[in-house]
């Protein structure tokens, strides 16, 4: 029992020290102009004469309590941070894409003269290219028609011979 009353007095300080921290300024009263308030009492018109002026001051306290909450020099701001469209996420997004990319490239990089070219059985070209290449430019040269077709044919049939052979 002893325990309870202890913590209900805790309890107690703690809120009557905290409540003037947590106490917020209320803000200034809007006093509204003729024509605001025009526009503001616009739905009590229909109302009947009984209930009107609770009408009117019901309206005037919603109102007074949303005049607070909208300002147009900082609503832009308010957008802005709220990020609706997420532009933000987009630009960072940009920016972190494009310095992975910049590293990225910095690290993978190839130049042409740092090419160092390799000497193995991909790289090789294979004995029987170049002659096969050097006897259909020598055909080219024969005059058009059925030698140049003959020469061809002679060529393809050598060049078959020597892809068959192993080479040495």
């Amino acid at each position: 029992m002893k325990l309870w009353t202890s913590r209900i007095i805790l309890l107690f300080l703690l809120f009557s020290v905290a409540t003037p921290g947590l106490a917020v300024a209320p803000l200034p009263k809007k006093v509204f102009t003729a024509r605001e308030k025009e526009r503001i009492l616009q739905p009590c018109k229909k109302v009947s004469a009984d209930r009107r002026i609770r009408c009117e001051v019901r309206e005037l306290k919603r109102a007074e309590a949303e005049w607070g909450k909208s300002n147009p020099t900082d609503a832009f701001a308010v957008y802005n941070w709220l990020d609706l469209g997420g532009q933000h996420l987009r630009d960072r997004l940009q920016q972190e894409r494009a310095d992975a990319f910049a590293e990225h490239w910095e690290n993978t990089r190839k130049v042409y003269s740092a090419f160092e070219p390799t000497n193995d059985i991909n790289t090789q070209r294979l004995p029987y290219v170049n002659p096969i290449r050097e006897s259909r430019l020598d055909c080219m040269y024969v005059q058009h028609g059925r030698a140049r077709a003959r020469c061809f044919d002679i060529q393809i049939d050598v060049s078959q011979k020597m892809m068959r052979t192993p080479p040495r």
